[in-house]
């Protein structure tokens, strides 16, 4: 395929290096992958005839995507002398009739080649710059974008998906470091006549005319954290309210916004003009010191969401320490769990803990970050605050910041309830540190629901842990076998980052007894960081003051008392050897027998034990031989299978 037209001839040559996979057919048609959608197949068929070249895709996209896919403008892709003759007519009415126009000709060529990195120089995608001239002598200009292979070469004219990243990101990131002050400007050429200047200067691709800028702008917002960034728009009708809009989305990430208003700008003139009229770097030095505070002029139009899918390269990330809330037991923004019987304690120690967090105070010993509690009660209000003035009253400290919610909410899948208690949490002066779920029971069904209603009441908590990024804390029931964990759904402790069990401790002569006072907390599961030693805990009981200070009294005159943590020596003691049952009984005995009338073989038929079993038990039914081969006391002691059932010494 070829044309007489040399121009024509170029472009088509151009269109085929940015086609992937392009190759000739047995028919001499060239097919390529289409740019404008997914796509693995070959579904672009390219052709050149001698005054245009002609573009189809067999997936059905429309022309105008496919080349601007490729990058060119619908003119480049006819001979000069086919687009001379053509004229564009308006369609005719009575009151109008349209005289012909053409088309302005221009002979765009690249003048510079921007490349757009990573923070350790791995370039990932190149901004060309493209200037013409018309008749007049006017210059205009376009601008294209494509992926770079590690080398820096062009690999794809596809940008979809491609992260999108601030121009010279190595030296912001550099600035943010030192605290330096950074020009954020509407275009690449900017950027170089700000650093040309001693000044750190950074762009986002496409500009403010570009589509999709808000997008931009979100995808590169994680990259401003902590800057301080001033807004030079440039002098025209788009500049100022794009940078309002940059201003806007990134004003919760930057440390400082401020205005860099530029004066004697003409109109549609930007940086680099200023400097041409006389700007110099000392000039620039006094209006970026007499800079401005950003305000949000534009209040009326709601805020755009955050983006909070994206992706990153591993080599953009950098490992995070912990963020202990309280050491080695909770981290900032996760969710946990403090499971337990009835009467172990589980509510004192996470009183315990959202008083020390309240104001300050060590946790027996372990640092903790200071901040607001929420606590969302749904039981035992008035024991509750009994027990806090407790504390207050014990450890001297004033857990003023420490938030009771007036009853309990479903946070469940009701979502009418979920925004009620999110606008009482941002009422607060200052975010929480943790907020407390008492208990899981009274604020959701889903702790006796399936997996399914139990996975809508974790996704209503992670909305809170995020947008407030505190720790969540559930007070929850184990069920009956307290060593299986908490009652309820698997997917409630396959969410948890971190799991702790308040158990009651035995007396030290290991009878049961629920007296003692003594409390033992087991780490069951910590998803990032190592779990704690078991720590042991004795209740203590205090008085309880009123508003006054004075200690509070029931109307016969005895005090009103609570109790408090004191941290002791864990109490550890061995669980009594189980005794076999009845059933359990027979199958050892029956065991016996069959093994006395073949004392040479290694264990007894199973088929046999159970016929044994049968006529031996007078209750026996189809579930009894599935209780003994589920029996603890027993799998200490035999093995038990389909066929055989032998002692684990033999």
């Amino acid at each position: 395929m070829s044309t007489s037209d040399p121009e024509l001839q170029k472009t088509f040559d151009d269109i085929v290096e940015r086609t992937e996979a392009a190759k000739e057919t047995s028919s001499g048609d060239l097919m390529g992958i289409c740019p404008a959608h997914d796509d693995e197949k070959a579904s672009l068929s390219i052709k050149l005839t001698d005054d245009r070249i002609m573009l189809n895709c067999f997936a059905g996209c429309k022309f105008d995507n496919i080349r601007k896919g490729l990058g060119f403008d619908a003119k480049d892709l006819f001979a000069s002398s086919y687009r001379q003759t053509q004229v564009k007519e308006k369609k005719a009415t009575t009151e109008n009739l349209s005289t012909p126009k053409t088309k302005l000709e221009l002979n765009y060529k690249e003048v510079e080649r921007y490349r757009y990195e990573l923070h350790d120089g791995t370039p990932m995608f190149v901004v060309i710059r493209q200037e013409a001239f018309d008749a007049g002598g006017k210059k205009h200009k376009k601008f294209l974008q494509a992926k770079v292979a590690p080398s820096g070469e062009v690999q794809s004219w596809k940008m979809k998906d491609t992260l999108r990243l601030p121009y010279h990101l190595p030296e912001l990131r550099k600035a943010i470091q030192t605290n330096k002050p950074i020009l954020l400007v509407e275009g690449e050429k900017d950027v170089h006549s700000a650093e040309n200047l001693g000044f750190a200067a950074t762009t986002v691709p496409g500009g403010a005319k570009s589509s999709g800028g808000e997008k931009v702008i979100d995808e590169c917002a994680e990259w401003f954290k902590a800057a301080d960034l001033l807004l030079c728009p440039d002098n025209d009708e788009s500049g100022k309210p794009w940078m309002q809009m940059i201003g806007r989305q990134l004003r919760a990430k930057a440390e400082r916004i401020r205005w860099l208003d530029l004066p004697g700008m003409g109109h549609k003139e930007d940086l680099s003009d200023w400097i041409e009229k006389g700007g110099n770097s000392a000039k620039l030095q006094g209006l970026v010191d007499n800079a401005t505070d950003f305000v949000v002029e534009l209040e009326s139009e709601p805020p755009k969401p955050k983006r909070d899918f994206y992706l990153e390269p591993w080599s953009a990330l950098k490992p995070i320490k912990p963020d202990w809330l309280v050491k080695g037991i909770l981290e900032r923004n996760t969710l946990a769990a403090v499971i337990g019987e009835s009467g172990s304690g589980k509510s004192f120690i996470v009183v315990d803990i959202a008083c020390c967090i309240a104001t300050g105070t060590p946790w027996h010993g372990r640092d903790v970050q200071r901040g607001p509690v929420v606590y969302l009660a749904g039981e035992g209000r008035s024991g509750l605050i009994r027990r806090i003035g407790a504390w207050a009253h014990h450890h001297s400290a004033n857990p003023e910041t420490l938030m009771l919610s007036s009853r309990a909410i479903d946070l469940g899948d009701n979502r009418d309830q979920l925004p009620k208690v999110s606008a009482a949490i941002r009422e607060m002066p200052t975010p929480p540190a943790l907020i407390v779920i008492d208990t899981l029971a009274r604020h959701s069904s889903a702790a006796e629901a399936s997996n399914e209603e139990m996975s809508k009441f974790i996704t209503n908590l992670d909305a809170l842990k995020d947008e407030f990024n505190a720790t969540v804390a559930i007070i929850h029931h184990v069920g009956k076998d307290a060593e299986k964990g908490a009652r309820g759904p698997s997917a409630f402790k396959a969410a948890l980052d971190h799991e702790l069990l308040a158990t009651k401790a035995k007396s030290m002569d290991g009878l049961v007894s629920d007296n003692t006072g003594f409390i033992s907390l087991t780490c069951t599961k910590s998803k990032d960081a190592e779990p704690f030693a078991p720590i042991g805990f004795k209740l203590e009981a205090v008085d309880v003051l009123d508003e006054l200070e004075r200690p509070l009294a029931e109307d016969d005159g005895s005090p009103v008392r609570s109790c408090v943590l004191k941290e002791s020596e864990p109490v550890v003691i061995e669980k009594p050897a189980q005794r076999p049952g009845r059933n359990q009984q027979a199958f050892i005995a029956a065991y016996e027998q069959l093994r006395a009338n073949n004392p040479d073989r290694k264990g007894v038929s199973t088929h046999k034990l159970r016929e044994l079993l049968e006529q031996t038990l007078e209750n026996y039914t189809r579930h009894t031989w599935r209780d003994l081969q589920k029996s603890e006391v027993l799998k200490l002691e035999f093995i038990i299978n389909e066929t055989t059932v032998r002692r684990v010494t033999d």
